[in-house]
């Protein structure tokens, strides 16, 4: 038999191309094993899941919880294997599903892993089992609606403020909502109103901010103008406005809705729920 040295090379293996291997639970050529020989793709079926799903070969303990998100320890280094954006699946009973938030750094013998358990999933103080990872965008199994792994915050009430100061933030307390650890595609939709007695501009401005009573961030922020006439007649003005934009936290935060006008002599300004909600969405970038 040849040497494998002298062989002509082959720099394309088809799947039905066949390779050796030595079985070693079979000795029926000698005590080592016997050559046989398999398919590249029966190969393969061991080597890439077909599933999507990696088997994580460690054990995963509870850490705690700050819903939506949870915390996990592994008594390893595994800040190489895992990172933001991968998909998780574990057993608790039944099967649960989490989107990696966060990687800790590797300190006192453990890693700690921040995940995101979306509308359905909790992360419990008790034995996890059946734990792998997977890169893949949509693993088998993987819930992959975005209403599931979204944040949301809406309101259908009316919210008039009467004689606003002028270019001064004011809170619609009943807007808030909570963004978790992670990276979010966030939209707001916003029906604003405002009113003057008398001719002149009027707007009103609304911005979604981590204080309460200021603009954290003008990529937030949308505005309704109207210049009324010179007729002396009042103007009052409603309109729906819409924002996109991407929010980062690397700490759970409180975010706020504030509103503003920049006209004089108004009478009031406010959010209209009632004839077009209000709503914030913030869906998991990582999705």
């Amino acid at each position: 038999m040849a040497k494998i040295t002298s062989l002509a090379e082959l720099t394309e293996v088809a799947d039905d191309d066949l390779l050796v291997v030595v079985h070693k639970s079979d000795t029926s050529m000698a005590d080592s094993g016997t050559d046989k020989k398999v398919q590249k793709v029966n190969l393969l079926k061991g080597l890439v899941p077909e599933n999507g799903w990696i088997s994580a070969g460690e054990t995963w303990t509870y850490a705690s919880a700050d819903d939506p998100t949870f915390t996990f320890t592994v008594a390893a280094d595994v800040t190489t294997k895992y990172s933001a954006g991968m998909k998780i699946k574990l057993t608790q009973g039944t099967v649960k599903y989490f989107i990696i938030t966060a990687v800790s750094t590797f300190t006192g013998g453990n890693t700690t892993i921040t995940v995101y358990g979306g509308t359905d999933y909790d992360l419990a103080n008790s034995a996890i089992s059946a734990n792998a990872y997977s890169m893949m965008k949509s693993p088998q199994g993987f819930p992959m609606s975005p209403a599931k792994w979204s944040v949301v915050a809406s309101d259908t009430g009316t919210r008039v403020i009467s004689s606003p100061t002028q270019n001064a933030w004011i809170n619609i307390s009943q807007l808030g909502i909570s963004i978790p650890i992670g990276v979010w595609d966030t939209v707001t939709n916003y029906c604003l109103y405002v009113s003057r007695s008398s001719a002149g501009t009027a707007d009103v401005k609304v911005t979604l901010s981590t204080g309460n009573n200021s603009e954290s961030n003008n990529a937030q922020t949308s505005w309704l103008f109207h210049r009324g006439g010179t007729d002396g007649s009042a103007v009052e003005t409603q309109g729906t406005v819409s924002k996109k934009f991407t929010i980062t936290a690397t700490s759970k935060t409180a975010y706020y809705t504030n509103i503003l006008t920049t006209s004089a002599s108004i009478s009031s300004i406010g959010t209209v729920g009632g004839q077009s909600i209000c709503i914030i969405t913030a869906t998991c970038a990582y999705l």
